[in-house]
C-alpha cells in the first residue's frame, strides 16, 4: 500500500466506469497473474479477458473494443 500513489485511485475510476470488457495482458509471469485476475473479476460481475500480448499482433486484437479497457501488467 505504500507504494501506491495518486494514479491507484484514477486506474480504479477508470475501471469502474469502463462500459465495455476488461482486457488484461503480460508477459511472463505478469500473464499468469493477468489470468487469475480475470477469473476474479469475472466472479465478481466484471467482464474480462486475457488478451496474450503475443498472439494480439497475430490477429487476437480483433477481439478488443472501443468500449474496452485495457490493464497492462509488468514486473520490470
Amino acid at each position: 500500500a505504500g507504494r501506491l500513489d495518486e494514479s491507484f485511485p484514477n486506474a480504479v475510476d477508470v475501471l469502474f466506469r469502463c462500459t465495455g470488457r476488461v482486457a488484461v495482458s503480460g508477459v511472463g509471469k505478469s500473464a499468469d497473474v493477468g489470468q487469475k485476475l480475470v477469473g476474479t473479476l469475472n466472479s465478481t460481475g466484471t467482464r474480462a479477458y486475457t488478451l496474450d500480448a503475443t498472439r494480439a499482433l497475430h490477429g487476437d486484437l480483433g477481439m478488443v473494443h472501443p468500449d474496452d479497457v485495457a490493464l497492462l501488467l509488468s514486473h520490470s
